[in-house]
């Protein structure tokens, strides 16, 4: 089972409590120079199709969108307009006649941050896995659905 496939917290008040801890984890994540470096080289070895897609990308501007990207997913899963925008931003560029990042990509994506973070975080629990899921499901949906 992948960690896309894993439940989300039942409340309302549940989803509150989990993403202040998503957020104390990914700024524990953020500081540490190698996270995006790490998260990136797990993920291109996931498929030879996602290494392929990075092949001649920037990276250093590829990172700086990740660490958006990543920001305005947990905002959008505490309800901001803005990050919603953002969001759907994000999933139009990543459409089908755009980047064509295919909704098989995301459970990839999902693990590979996971693997990332567990690494990074010291402070990692199967609690604060549990929370970073149920905060990025609402926005992955949200791209996928956009496909």
């Amino acid at each position: 089972m992948t960690v896309a496939t894993q439940p989300a917290p039942a409340t309302t008040n549940d989803v509150k409590l989990v993403s202040e801890a998503v957020m104390r984890s990914y700024g524990r994540c953020s500081i540490n120079p190698k996270f995006f470096d790490r998260f990136y080289a797990r993920f291109t070895a996931k498929s030879p199709v996602i290494g392929q897609m990075f092949a001649k990308t920037d990276m250093a501007k590829q990172k700086l969108a990740l660490r958006s990207g990543i920001s305005f997913l947990l905002q959008f899963a505490n309800g901001s307009n803005f990050a919603a925008t953002k969001v759907a931003q994000l999933g139009e560029s990543h459409k089908r006649d755009r980047l064509n990042v295919a909704p098989s990509m995301y459970p990839l994506w999902l693990d590979a941050l996971m693997e990332t973070v567990a690494e990074c975080d010291d402070q990692f629990t199967p609690e604060v896995r549990a929370a970073w899921l149920a905060a990025l499901r609402k926005g992955i949906e949200k791209m996928t659905s956009m496909y």
